[in-house]
């Protein structure tokens, strides 16, 4: 970019003097080739109908080509191919020397932070209709209601493999003992959502000590970028659904702390069973009756009085008809929804 002379009240370019009071200057505009997602720092898109099996794909948000100069993109700009234009990204740096085109100066650009509320992430996943069939599903099959319902726990894995979605379904059961259950599953670091449901022979019809161990080992696995949209869902065969989303987890930080495999991607099975054994006993202090089947209401009140002994560093949403809300005990201890915005 540069001015040119112009003779006073031209208007036009010209040969005269230049009266700018900026001196012409070269100005290199460098533009990296990025992998675009959404807004919310989500990617745009899904797989359709989803997969079923244990899950392949790879993890990571993006990826990129290196031509070994640190710069990304091709072709690369060669020594003294500096007249021509840039025609890839280039890394910043001062060297002008050897044929050398000067990438500028490092810098380290101020980008608004994008943020979105639980609230808002549950109402875009339950709008994404291929997601929200998903989660559908997995209530009707256990559902008495449903001709033929299902008494063993079916699980989804809702994976972001390099900006698309993919549902991995996995119906292998794992009985724990009399009333309980739960599902082997196959986790990534790039995982969003983990679905599963409760059925007749699930005796909590609320996260129970298994799910509260399973979110925090597969929440702490993540990659710190999808960390922030994780949601953990549970569909009962009561009708309800719930959503886990951690806000705070150092209370559960300190309570797992002795534990080296919790939250690696490899959980040793001692290890995974001495935690459910650790977080079983904080329900037991909590009101839980072990095998016994409970009701919604002393389900939920449970639940919420172990995540306040843990510093309120997990949040519970239900979604009633289309609207989800927040769950929370009042002065009495009663549950109250703080429902979300429509």
């Amino acid at each position: 970019m540069h001015s040119h002379g112009e003779p006073a009240g031209s208007g036009e370019p010209g040969t005269g003097t230049c009266n700018a009071k900026t001196l012409s200057q070269l100005i290199v505009l460098v533009v990296g080739d990025c992998k675009a997602i959404g807004d919310d720092g989500t990617p745009g898109g899904s797989t359709g109908p989803g997969t079923t099996g244990p899950g392949t794909s790879p993890g990571g948000l993006g990826s990129g080509e290196n031509d070994g100069s640190g710069n990304t993109g091709l072709p690369s700009n060669q020594p003294g191919d500096c007249n021509g234009g840039l025609t890839a990204p280039q890394t910043p740096n001062y060297d002008i020397s050897d044929g050398g085109c000067g990438g500028g100066i490092p810098t380290q650009p101020t980008l608004p932070t994008k943020s979105i509320t639980p609230c808002a992430m549950l109402k875009r996943n339950s709008n994404d209709t291929v997601f929200q069939d998903k989660l559908d599903d997995l209530k009707t099959r256990v559902m008495p209601s449903t001709n033929g319902y299902e008494e063993h726990e079916t699980a989804v894995v809702v994976t972001n493999d390099h900006g698309q979605l993919v549902y991995n379904t996995y119906v292998m059961p794992k009985e724990i003992g009399p009333n309980v259950q739960a599902v082997k599953t196959g986790v990534t670091n790039s995982d969003i959502a983990v679905m599963h449901n409760h059925t007749v022979k699930s005796a909590f019809l609320a996260p129970s000590y298994l799910d509260l161990v399973d979110f925090y080992d597969h929440y702490k696995y993540l990659d710190a970028a999808v960390k922030p949209y994780y949601i953990y869902y549970l569909a009962c065969y009561n009708g309800e659904v719930y959503a886990l989303k951690a806000d705070n987890i150092a209370a559960l930080d300190a309570f797992f702390a002795d534990f080296a495999t919790i939250g690696s991607g490899d959980f040793s099975k001692e290890e995974q069973g001495r935690a459910y054994d650790r977080m079983k006993e904080r329900y037991i202090n909590n009101g839980m009756v072990d095998q016994v089947p409970h009701d919604k209401e002393k389900s939920e009140k449970i639940f919420l009085n172990i995540t306040q002994s843990f510093g309120n560093g997990i949040s519970l949403y239900r979604r009633d008809n289309k609207t989800w809300g927040k769950l929370r005990l009042d002065p009495n201890g009663m549950v109250k929804k703080d429902d979300c915005p429509l």
